[in-house]
């Protein structure tokens, strides 16, 4: 009895390769942005904490791509409306529905729009980045203000004060982080390089 040809003893070796290195990637960036949950901080005059998720949110866009990156955050959502204490404050699928849910979902929508919007410009310089990564940001809290806008009952005015306003330097601070890390490391082994690869 003849030995079976090596392709259906190993099939595509590379390719299970690269669907562990991307399993490997949604997962950690899951699990990123849940550690970034745990850090958190009340601030005063909103019922929304600072935390750094949106850092992972953003970074796992930047790394694994639109696709990737917003299948990390669905991955993350999913585990959190399990019960799993990974949201800020606990777990459960009501806090998809309470006055912080908004900014949960935006993460999944930030993810893809952000990668995608990279990945079709991969030589982007600084501000061009920059633009994009703050674009992301803001699609986080327009989702976020619009969710906790309806859950209190106010206008849109003190929506922003109590939605927006607050985190604006920490955003600031995160996409400073994340532009000097993308902007700083070789250009052959780049984040942006890695997303224009074709996800």
């Amino acid at each position: 009895m003849t030995a079976a040809p090596t392709v259906f003893v190993r099939p595509y070796p590379g390719l299970r390769r690269a669907a562990v290195a991307r399993l490997a990637g949604i997962t950690g960036f899951a699990v990123l942005t849940a550690l970034g949950a745990q850090v958190r901080v009340p601030l005063p005059g909103t019922p929304v904490p600072f935390t750094l998720q949106t850092l992972f949110v953003l970074w796992g866009a930047c790394y694994l791509g639109g696709r990737d990156g917003a299948l990390a955050q669905l991955l993350y959502l999913v585990g959190g409306s399990l019960g799993f204490p990974l949201f800020a404050g606990g777990g459960g699928i009501l806090y998809l529905a309470g006055p912080t849910g908004g900014y949960l979902l935006g993460f999944v929508a930030a993810a893809w729009f952000v990668g995608h919007a990279l990945g079709n410009k991969a030589t982007a310089g600084v501000l061009q980045t920059a633009a994009i990564l703050c674009a992301g940001t803001a699609l986080i809290h327009l989702l976020g203000l619009i969710q906790l806008s309806w859950y209190l009952g106010i206008g849109v005015k003190e929506s922003v004060s109590l939605a927006v306003v607050p985190f604006l330097a920490g955003d600031g601070l995160k996409v400073s982080l994340l532009l000097v890390g993308m902007h700083t490391q070789p250009k052959s082994g780049s984040a942006r390089s890695r997303v224009a690869a074709g996800r």
